[in-house]
Formats: structure tokens, sequence, C-alpha cells
């Protein structure tokens, strides 16, 4: 056009004129000023190439916001990538979990339902009559309360109550097979831990991380044991271990080592045989399970496979829609790629399974502070270990119908017995061999009892190989036998620090012993009153309450039977003819009711997660369905006031809040809850 000529013309006059003025002072500079400053031309040239370079680089978006800056246009929006519904990524979370910059391997969903949040007590006087007087509304408040919390805990169960998953843990017919079948594990793992025992592969245990490669060695002999194994199948474990060594040293003929004591030796007809690697399994990974999906379906489907061993499922999770993950567990023998492909081209309920190979963990024994190797943690540690050990046991029932009771509970309570009377003969605390030169004023003295340690040790294997659960962690690992890798991670003793302190020791046994409280809630059941709270029901009236229900009154001595569409002349007829024909629906209706109390009951029991408001101010603790599903965010940048740049004098000014400052959420209007 003919006004972008003139302005070319006119850009191009006035840098010409610029050239003109700057040649004048131009022979006045040295030559070393001409050479070592680039003139406007080589600018433009290396600007017109950097902008022909990184044209094909720009986003959209930023081509977007230019052109609605000029024309008031609405900015353009870029196109997500298709990682499938529910994916989140937060660029501030890095490194990425994945190689590369690609998808994860495996999405998340959107963060699922959560709990409604509680109204503040100011909240809720604001919702009542102007002629509520404070005592009522304290009075109102607290029913309000316990109606809230009723609400949460029957919704929940009102909603998931058709569930396989629910139904199986809480059900009094449906859980019969369940309880029957952890009870016969923990029998089998009783057994393979009197056997381990018997054979003198704990004699020697130590729980240092310095015998990382021991303590891997005793659980996969424990392992072969709970297979089924026999005394000759442990020695496979030492010709993994020679086979090893001879692959380092470059040798190709195997050796044959004298081994473990329990190692047995072939018999008559056992000299061609070879030890058969039965700690060793492959399995597949499911990714996500639907709600409406029965562990007894996948059972039948993988059934049909050669060499399946087990199901195993998990917990279902509020952010996943209440779909859970699984896994199926083959013997070490197939091709577990092909084992994939045939789980793919199946369904169940026309859900596919959508399978992938399992991997296992590399890093099997991880270590916990050094401050556990310290003779008064230590015994500290020993004695809430044995009320552990006999809360499980008690919970179990594994030891109750032999009279001597539990052989480990006698060894070390009779260590720990010794150990606080020779404490207190001594007055100087639990005695021990010095560990480590005495420090300075305000730090520990270290010192190691190898009694004490080994007992302890003891009771950790006990607890780690019968009742699953991790002590040093600590960690249950329920319905372990389901899944493909049994007794397979445990935490040790770690090194001693190399400046310990009184505080640091205190704080680290503390938080042990804290976070070992929790566990004595399993199999306990919460008292009656709070149940009632709840919303516990009367299981003898509730054959009643159904007979009553199902008595429908039609005119004078007309009555009829919804369940059989017979009429009868009164209540006490229909309430005879219920009792001998339909008698499977009474039953029916007293085990819905011992099902709803069963889950109340439990303190457990799984439910949503409390709405964001109330995990900010502290309020309820997170249950097993309330982990987060989002990484933390990252801190915020450096601002005004944070070092090294000081506040403007206008933030100064006394009495002036950070606008960072964490808020409190504490309703300063509720009354205290002794009012209640």
């Amino acid at each position: 056009s003919v006004l972008s000529r003139a302005g070319s013309s006119m850009a191009d006059s006035e840098d010409e004129n610029e050239k003109g003025r700057r040649g004048k002072f131009r022979r006045e500079r040295g030559d070393s000023d001409d050479r070592s400053r680039p003139n406007r031309d080589t600018w433009d040239r290396r600007r017109e190439s950097w902008d022909d370079r990184e044209r094909g680089k720009r986003r959209d978006y930023d081509r977007g916001l230019r052109r609605a800056r000029r024309d008031g246009s609405p900015s353009y929006k870029r196109a997500k990538h298709d990682w499938g519904e529910g994916f989140y990524f937060d660029p501030y979370a890095m490194p990425p979990p994945w190689p590369g910059m690609g998808p994860p391997p495996e999405r998340e969903f959107d963060a699922g339902p959560t709990q409604p949040p509680l109204l503040s007590f100011r909240q809720y006087l604001n919702s009542q009559a102007d002629e509520v007087d404070e005592t009522m509304a304290v009075e109102k408040y607290a029913e309000y309360k316990k109606t809230f919390r009723r609400k949460l805990v029957l919704d929940y169960f009102d909603a998931h109550k058709n569930e396989d998953w629910l139904r199986v843990r809480y059900h009094p017919v449906e859980s019969v097979s369940l309880k029957k079948e952890e009870k016969e594990s923990v029998e089998r793992r009783k057994k393979a831990f009197l056997k381990l025992r018997e054979l003198g592969w704990l004699d020697k245990a130590s729980l240092d991380v310095e015998k990382s490669d021991e303590i891997v060695k005793i659980l996969d002999a424990g392992l072969i044991l709970l297979e089924g194994g026999s005394e000759f199948d442990l020695g496979v474990l030492d010709e993994v271990e020679e086979k090893g060594k001879e692959e380092e040293e470059g040798e190709g003929e195997e050796k044959k080592g004298e081994g473990e004591p329990g190692k047995g030796e072939p018999g008559k007809g056992e000299e061609q045989a070879k030890p058969k690697p039965l700690h060793m399994t492959k399995s597949v990974y499911i990714r996500t399970v639907a709600p409406s999906i029965k562990r007894s379906e996948i059972i039948e489907l993988a059934e049909k496979i050669p060499g399946y061993l087990r199901t195993g499922m998990g917990d279902p999770v509020p952010e996943r829609k209440f779909h859970c993950r699984g896994w199926i567990t083959f013997d070490h023998t197939v091709d577990i790629k092909e084992v994939c492909s045939k789980l793919n081209t199946a369904k169940v309920n026309d859900f596919e399974l959508n399978v992938m190979v399992n991997h296992d963990r590399t890093h099997r024994i991880r270590h916990v502070s050094g401050f556990s190797v310290v003779d008064s943690v230590a015994h500290k540690e020993l004695g809430e270990a044995i009320r552990l050990l006999k809360h499980f046991d008690n919970g179990t029932g594994v030891w109750a119908g032999e009279e001597s009771g539990n052989p480990v509970v006698t060894e070390v309570g009779r260590v720990y017995e010794e150990t606080v009377v020779g404490a207190k003969k001594e007055e100087g605390g639990p005695p021990g061999e010095e560990a480590g030169e005495e420090a300075d004023e305000g730090k520990a003295k270290l010192l190691r009892n190898d009694d004490i340690l080994k007992a302890l040790d003891l009771a950790v294997f006990y607890l780690r190989f019968v009742h699953s659960f991790d002590f040093y962690e600590p960690k249950d690992y329920p319905n372990e036998d389901w899944m493909p890798n049994r007794c397979y991670l445990l935490h040790v003793r770690g090194l001693l620090p190399s400046r310990p302190s009184d505080s640091d020791m205190d704080e680290y046994l503390n938080r042990h012993l804290k976070r070992l409280e929790p566990f004595y809630q399993k199999y306990g059941r919460i008292p009656d009153e709070e149940a009632e709270l709840l919303g516990l029901k009367d299981e003898e009236t509730a054959g009643e309450a159904f007979i009553k229900a199902n008595s429908q009154e039609l005119g004078k001595e007309r009555w009829l039977c919804p369940l059989s569409g017979k009429k009868f002349r009164g209540p006490e007829f229909i309430r005879k003819h219920i009792l001998n024909k339909h008698m499977d629906k009474v039953e029916a209706a007293r085990h819905q009711v011992q099902f709803l109390n069963n889950y109340i009951r439990d303190p457990l029991r799984p439910q949503l997660p409390p709405a964001p408001a109330t995990r900010e101010r502290g309020g309820a603790g997170r249950s097993r369905h309330s982990w987060p599903s989002r990484p933390p965010m990252p801190p915020p940048p450096v601002m005004y006031g944070s070092p090294p740049y000081p506040a403007p004098h206008s933030m100064q000014k006394r009495g002036r809040r950070d606008p960072r400052a964490l808020r409190e959420y504490h309703d300063l209007d509720a009354p205290e809850e002794m009012d209640f």
C-alpha cells in the first residue's frame, strides 16, 4: 500500500541520516573500537537470522496472545495431549517419574468424591431462626454433628453395599470364605516360620543393614517353605549364590559348596532331582478393575492358563472412581508375554483386563535410622514388639488350641524381663556394651546390647513371616498371600549416626512408637455407644421388622403378603406363612443388618476422604482411601521480604501481615466439645 511504502521509505531515510551523522564521528574513534563493536547492519542481519530460526519454534498460544493484544480477538488455546481421561501433569514436579517427557506408564484419575464439608458453628447459626438462644444453639449444633457423622457412614454403605470388595469383608455369609482363607494362611505361615527356626536359619540372623544379602536369603528360604517346599528345595538358594560367584570369577563349571544350615541332602529317589526354585514367580499387572468385577470371576478366567498360582486385588481408590488394581501370579516356567496376549484378548463381563508384565522391585531390604541400634531404644522397641505380637496372635487365634502358647513370646519376654531387672540393679539403664565413644555434653552415649537385639530380631521375623507386618517401617501387608511377591520387603536397622544427640534419638523413638499405635485397632471394635450414634441396628428385631413390613392390611380381616401375593385373615397367619415359605428372605434381612453392623463396628472401615477444608484445619485423620493423588506444589518464588531482597518501605509498616502467611481454618465461634 501507499502508507506502507511511505513508512518504509521514511524508515530508510532515517537510517541513512543516522548513518551519515554517525559517520562524522567514526573517524575520531580508534580502529579497535570499529573492530570490536559490530555496526547496525551486522546486528540487523543477526536479528533477522535469529527470527527466521526461531519463528518455527514459537508456540501457537504466544502468537495468539499477540493477536489478542493487537485486534482484541480472543486468544487461541493450545491443544491438550490426549493421554487418557483424568491424566494430570504438574510441570513443577520435576524430574518426571518416567523416562523422557512423554505420558506416564499409568494414568491417574481426577480427584474422586470427598465428604461434604461440615458447617462451622457460625454457618449453622446463620441458618437457624432468630429465636434460638445460645444454649439451644449449642445443643442443636451437637445434634447436627452427630447426624452428619451418621449420614456419612450410612451413605457410604448404601453406595457400595452391592460391590464385591465390601461384601467379602463385612457380609456375615460372604466373608466366611475369606476369614477361613486368612486363618489357613496364618497357620501355613506359622508352620513355615517354626520349620525355618528349627533348621537353624534364624540362629545367627541379624537385622542390620550390613547383612542385607543374608536377610534376603532368609526371606527366600521362608518363602520356599511357605510354598510347600521341602528341606531339599532350600539348596536352590546355594546354587543361585554359587552361580553368581562363578559368573563373577569367569568359571564355567558348577561347584557344590557346603551351603547354609537347613540345606537337605537328596534321598535315594532324589539323586537325579534338582531343588525347585519355588520362591521365583512371574506375574502380570492389571491397571484397573471395575467395582462390578469380582475376584472370583478373574480367578475363573486365569485358572484356564497352565501355571496359574493365585490372584490378588488391591483396595478400591476413590480417586480412581473406586477402581482397584490387580495381580495374577504364575509359575516361573511360563512365557509371561504369551500369557499377557491371552489375557488381553479375553473379557470379564464385557470388561477388558488390559494386563501388562509386572516387574519386581529391586531394593528389598531398606533401612531406618541407626538409633534403633542403641540399647535404650531397642529395649523400648522390644517391649512394643511383644505387645504387638500378643495383639496379632489374639486377633487371629493362631495359638488358641495350644496350651503352651507361642514359644516366641515366652523366649522374647524372658529376655525383656531380665533386662529390666538388670537395669534396676545397676540404676544406669539397660546393660550393654559401648558401641561408640562417649560424646560431649548434650549428646547421646551409644550402647549396643546384642541380647536385646537378638530377641528383637526374632520378634521382628515372627511378625513379618506370620502376620505380614513390617515392624521397623511400620506397615501392614493385608492379603499378602494373594500377591506375586510374598515376604518380599523388610526394613532393618541402619548405620549409627556420626554425631548423635539425645533429642534426635528421642524424636526417632517417639515417632516410631506413635506410628505403631494405629495398628492396635486391627481386630478391634468400636464401643457400642459410639456405634449406636453411627446407626447401629438391632439384629434380633431385624426379622420381625421384615415380617411386619411384608404384612399389608387391605381391609377388615383382609391382609396381603407381597412376597407371594396371597391374602390372609390376619397378620399372625402372614407371619406363619413367611416363616414357613420365605425363611431364606428373613435370614437375608437379618444378614443385611449384620452386614451394616460389621461395617460400623470396624474402626478401620473404608470411607471417603475428608473435604479439603477439613483436611486443612486438621480435622479427621486420613483413612485408607484418603491418600493424595497429585504431587505437592513447589514453594512460592522469592518475593519482597525474602532474602536477599528486602521489603520495600511501603510493606515495612507496623502491623502489616505477610500475604503469604498460612491461614487458620479453626472455627473460633464453635463451642468447646465439653459443652456438647
